[in-house]
């Protein structure tokens, strides 16, 4: 009986692991403008992206998310941007096309709760950018 509790012990912490590595990422869809303010979803990065970005304004686009790891899942955006993200958060290949160009083909590794800026996409005299973050 004592072999069987410690084997179930030893399962349920298999899973635990096992669903703590699997996860999700979520992807920000940020417009940096002349405008003054940021949007309130923002605030946590605001810091981030001020020191990246010489823009006054911020304003979240739109918000996905999507389970990790995966075989490949591509989410649309609105401004016509579409991500694809591929595989784990340590070695996650992410595709942003606009209008079926590649604007950007890139790995990153997202770690616990650390945000990745990418982008920078001309936008009129705006700049889209998006910001991954493991959940």
């Amino acid at each position: 009986m004592r072999i069987r509790m410690l084997v179930l012990a030893a399962a349920v912490a298999l899973a635990a692991a096992a669903s703590a590595e699997a996860g999700r990422v979520e992807i920000r869809l940020v417009r940096a403008h002349q405008g003054s303010g940021i949007s309130r979803e923002l605030r946590d990065v605001e810091d981030l992206l001020r020191a990246q970005l010489r823009f006054p304004g911020f304003e979240l686009l739109a918000r996905q998310r999507i389970a990790l790891p995966n075989d490949g899942q591509t989410v649309t955006f609105p401004r016509g941007i579409e991500v694809r993200c591929e595989g784990p958060a340590e070695r996650l290949s992410v595709i942003v096309r606009r209008g079926g160009s590649v604007l950007l083909n890139v790995f990153v590794n997202l770690r616990g709760d650390v945000p990745v800026v990418l982008g920078g996409f001309p936008d009129g005299s705006d700049r889209l950018l998006l910001i991954l973050r493991a959940r």
